[in-house]
């Protein structure tokens, strides 16, 4: 889009969206994505042209990426430091089917999640999400449950940390 409307650089991408979605004009693609007849599985299928887009040499495909990885870096940052587990030995599961139709992603993750907590690791999760509520559940009806308390911030705390 950005290269449609002059804002940003030619991509490759815009071909490959372009023919992925049969379509001839850019200006038709905000109307497929968030049409809620159109399947979500075709807008996320674009993924791997993403990811083969950086592979050879796009910078907006690249940039795509390394965009999403650091908004899930941020996010595991922050969950990490509010329950204090930076220095704690743990398992990063990677869930969803981006880490598998994008391995890039994946890799990318398991590179950086190991700089937020050097004593973790990281795994592709097996199971669907929806298991390990099941699980807790049941922990927890049993009186094993063990959930990390999370660590409210108070307003003037983040703006001290960040002002």
């Amino acid at each position: 889009m950005r290269a449609a409307d002059g804002r940003g650089p030619e991509s490759a991408l815009t071909a490959q969206i372009l023919a992925h979605f049969k379509v001839d004009d850019v200006s038709r693609l905000p109307r497929i994505v968030y049409d809620r007849a159109h399947p979500r599985m075709s807008v996320a299928a674009l993924g791997p042209i993403v990811q083969r887009a950086a592979e050879q040499g796009d910078a907006v495909a690249m940039r795509v990426l390394e965009r999403a990885a650091d908004e899930l870096v941020l996010g595991a940052r922050s969950v990490t430091t509010r329950l204090e587990m930076r220095g704690d030995a743990f398992v990063f599961h990677l869930a969803g089917g981006a880490f598998r139709v994008v391995p890039w992603l994946a890799h990318e993750l398991t590179r950086r999640l190991v700089e937020i907590a050097p004593r973790s690791t990281v795994q592709m999760l097996d199971a669907e999400p929806a298991v390990g509520a099941v699980w807790l559940a049941l922990a927890e009806a049993r009186g094993r449950a063990v959930v990390p308390q999370y660590k409210p911030v108070m307003a003037d705390e983040t703006q001290s940390r960040h002002g």
